[in-house]
């Protein structure tokens, strides 16, 4: 394959960074921190349609959690606010490029 990078190594490396990002969850500081895992899954007596399946809520505001979501070399950010997300985005360029993995935000 020459001096091009592999699929392997590229995939692998986005899945380091998947690792890296979030830190630690209860860590106060931290924009990824999280409380609570709520399940709204169809054919429980409490589903609800409007819900996603699986959310992650901060237990201080009962507000949804700022994630990430990577999908082969996508990487979205999500936050509950304009400042949140912008501190989620900032995390993740900072430590892609730490890591070395390409991104364009």
């Amino acid at each position: 394959m020459g001096f091009k990078s592999l699929p392997f190594n590229a995939v692998q490396g986005i899945l380091h960074a998947e690792e890296v990002v979030p830190r630690n969850p209860q860590d106060s500081s931290n924009v990824f921190r999280f409380d609570s895992i709520n399940l709204n899954l169809p054919g429980q007596a409490t589903y609800c349609p409007s819900l996603p399946w699986v959310a992650k809520y901060q237990s201080d505001d009962n507000v949804p959690a700022a994630d990430v979501f990577i999908y082969f070399d996508d990487c979205r950010t999500m936050g509950n606010s304009e400042q949140e997300c912008w501190a989620a985005t900032r995390r993740v360029g900072s430590i892609f490029n730490w890591l070395g993995v390409q991104d364009a935000p």
